[in-house]
C-alpha cells in the first residue's frame, strides 16, 4: 500500500510540476480560488514529489518516523480541503475531497499496520 501512495504522490507531482497550467485547467474549482500562479502550482507539485519520496525513503529504511513525516503534506493539504468543505460545501470540493480521504485511509491503514 505504501508503495501504490509514495507512487501517486511522486507521479502527481512531477506531473503537476511539468505542467502546471493543464493542472489549473483540469482541476474543477482550483479557478474558483484564485488565479493561475506557475510558481505557487509548481511549488504545491514539488510537495507532493518530497512528500512522496520522504515517504518512499522511510519506508525504504523501515524508519516509522521518516515515513510518518512524508506524510505531513499530504495530511495538511486534507486538512485545508475540509476548511474549503466547512467553508464552501461538500459539493464545491468533491473530487479532491474523494481523494484526500481514500489517500489519507491507506496512510492510516499503513502506517498502523506498521
Amino acid at each position: 500500500m505504501l508503495l501504490l501512495i509514495r507512487l501517486l504522490w511522486v507521479v502527481t507531482g512531477g506531473t503537476i510540476f511539468a505542467g502546471p497550467h493543464g493542472f489549473y485547467d483540469r482541476t474543477p474549482g482550483l479557478a474558483m480560488i484564485g488565479p493561475y500562479s506557475m510558481h505557487f502550482i509548481r511549488d504545491v507539485g514539488l510537495a507532493f514529489v518530497a512528500g512522496g519520496a520522504t515517504l518512499a525513503i522511510g519506508a525504504w529504511l523501515r524508519n516509522r518516523s521518516l515515513a510518518l513525516a512524508g506524510t505531513a503534506w499530504p495530511v495538511l493539504h486534507a486538512l485545508f480541503h475540509i476548511q474549503i468543505w466547512a467553508h464552501r460545501g461538500l459539493a464545491f470540493d468533491a473530487i479532491a475531497g474523494l481523494c484526500t480521504a481514500v489517500t489519507n485511509q491507506a496512510i492510516g491503514s499503513s502506517a498502523a499496520c506498521r
